[in-house]
Parts: C-alpha cells; sequence; structure tokens
C-alpha cells in the first residue's frame, strides 16, 4: 500500500499533471506527505484492530500509532498516555468508553491501573470509578476475551474490593460480563452495569 500512494503521490504532483510552479509543487508535496504519514499510521493500526476479538461493547474510536518496535500503540485517554494495545487493553479501552458513553461517568471519575496494596504486595486494579463524592464506587476487573470470567476471577475482585471499599464491582471480558453489588458485607449479582452516582 505505502508503495502505490507514494506512486500516486508523486503522479499528482508531476509538472505535466498540475501546471504548478516549482514552490507549488512542493508545497503539495510536503502536504501529501504529511497525509501519506497519517494515512500509514491508520492503515497499520486498522489491520492490526481488525486482528483482535469482537466484543459485546459498542465500538469505539482509538488513537494509534507504530512504536519504535514495531507494537501498536494506542492513546488512552483515561492516563492520558501511549500505552501498548494489548488483548486485556483492548478489553479495557472498550470498557473505560462505556462507563463514559453510557453510565454517565465523567472522564475525571475514572482511574486506571488503581494501586492496590495487598498483603504486602503491590497490585493494580484495571478501572477504579469514583462517585460524585469522591469516594471509590466501581471497580472493574478487566481480563482478554479469551479468559474466562469464573470464580478465580471474582475472588481477585474481592479481594482488591476489600482493600478499595468500592460499593459494586465488575468483571469482564468484553464478551461476558459480572455485575455484583455490596449490600450488608455481601455480594450480590445486578443485571445492570453501575452507573454514576
Amino acid at each position: 500500500m505505502p508503495f502505490a500512494l507514494t506512486h500516486l503521490f508523486v503522479y499528482l504532483a508531476s509538472p505535466n499533471i498540475l501546471p504548478l510552479g516549482n514552490a507549488q509543487i512542493n508545497l503539495a508535496l510536503l502536504s501529501l506527505i504529511r497525509i501519506f504519514a497519517t494515512v500509514n499510521i491508520v492503515i497499520f493500526s486498522i489491520r492490526n484492530m481488525n486482528d483482535l476479538p469482537k466484543l459485546n461493547l459498542p465500538p469505539i474510536t482509538l488513537r494509534a500509532k507504530r512504536d519504535k518496535l514495531g507494537r501498536t500503540q494506542i492513546f488512552d485517554t483515561v492516563r492520558r498516555q501511549w500505552v501498548v494495545l494489548t488483548p486485556e487493553e483492548w478489553v479495557r479501552r472498550h470498557v473505560a468508553q462505556y462507563m463514559m458513553d453510557y453510565c454517565g461517568f465523567p472522564l475525571q471519575s475514572l482511574a486506571e491501573e488503581y494501586p492496590v496494596a495487598l498483603n504486602g504486595t503491590a497490585q493494580r486494579a484495571d478501572i477504579v470509578a469514583m462517585g460524585s463524592d469522591g469516594r471509590p464506587l466501581v471497580l472493574v476487573e478487566c481480563k482478554e476475551a479469551s479468559t474466562a470470567i469464573d470464580h478465580t476471577v471474582f475472588s481477585q475482585a474481592v479481594r482488591y474490593n476489600a482493600v478499595i471499599g468500592c460499593r459494586h464491582i465488575v468483571m469482564t471480558n468484553g464478551r461476558e460480563t459480572h455485575c455484583w453489588s455490596v449490600v450488608d458485607g455481601e455480594y450480590r449479582p445486578q443485571r445492570e452495569f453501575p452507573r454514576f452516582e
């Protein structure tokens, strides 16, 4: 694809095709090269993202680029940084966007890779959403689509929540999502994703 686009740009900027002066041709070429660089990043990213599994969440728009090691990176709007696109990150990006678009959580209420000190070791919860009072409201544990949401994942989320103290926990692999609320000290299954309150 880049070979064909490069030749297309040269062809369009040829003096025989466009009756422009040398300065105008140079400007046109620079503009086309900038467009080409952007298209190259988008084409590369789309190819890699199409390899990722379809999720049971609404589609999202991601900014993507290739890093120096050839890995696809996406811009994480919550952490405000470029991160490597892994299968788990694919799920986390979808869940974070779903929480903002469909559950009413403001961007600033979400924290990713939330630190959890557990038995003297540093762990991290995938997403912790704060409520309107500024306290942790929802803990979300994301797994890649091929990982089963089973008792092991539930136990991990409950251990993290024993430290964080959210009223809701969510476990998801993007295809299957389980929501639980803490009521009178017990976890009870919920039918819907928690909303901002």
